[in-house]
């Protein structure tokens, strides 16, 4: 994080912010389930792993520039902003649900043992420039513009096994890779 301000003179300033965040982390969640008909007798029972490795970074940059004029009440400003944020993720879901006859006999079983990818990157960069011009004591006009850019991608995977411990056949109806840009 810092913080920069820089003064020319009595009647120009310009501010300098940053900011960085680095993020690492690893999730574990279980979650066991046990569905029943209204008798007790069961009808599916399930058991969930989910395993995420994260990673991220955050960058955000920004400049404020002021001025002031020898006229009373005339200023001119411009702000510019940078955001950019990237995520990597990876890790496995593992899913194993056994589904029970009327009888409460096993009858089948459905088995997901997938390995996720996941990446994300965004940027936004953000300007406003405002101009203000004293017409009278009391009344002012002021002259305003903004631009905003965003441009981000989000690519996610799941891959089932070819061989034991082999993730590379992907999934192609659990997988997805967008683009945005925008102006």
């Amino acid at each position: 994080d810092g913080l920069y301000n820089i003064k020319f003179d009595t009647t120009q300033n310009l501010t300098l912010t940053f900011d960085a965040t680095f993020k690492n982390g690893q999730t574990r969640s279980n979650y066991d389930y046990l569905s029943q008909r209204g008798a007790g007798s069961m009808i599916s029972t399930n058991t969930r792993d989910v395993i995420n490795n994260t990673n991220g970074k955050i960058f955000d940059v920004s400049a404020f520039y002021t001025k002031k004029f020898k006229k009373k009440g005339r200023t001119f400003s411009l702000s510019l902003t940078e955001n950019v944020n990237q995520a990597d993720a990876h890790g496995f879901l593992k899913y194993n649900q056994n589904f029970f006859n009327d009888a409460g006999v096993s009858d089948s079983t459905a088995l997901t043992d997938q390995f996720k990818t996941s990446k994300t990157n965004s940027a936004v960069l953000t300007t406003n420039a405002t101009y203000t011009e004293p017409l009278a004591k009391d009344f002012s006009l002021i002259v305003n513009y903004a631009f905003k850019t965003s441009h981000g991608t989000s690519d996610q995977r799941s891959f089932n096994q070819s061989v034991p411990g082999d993730y590379n056949v992907q999934v192609d109806s659990l997988s997805n890779d967008y683009r945005l840009n925008e102006i």
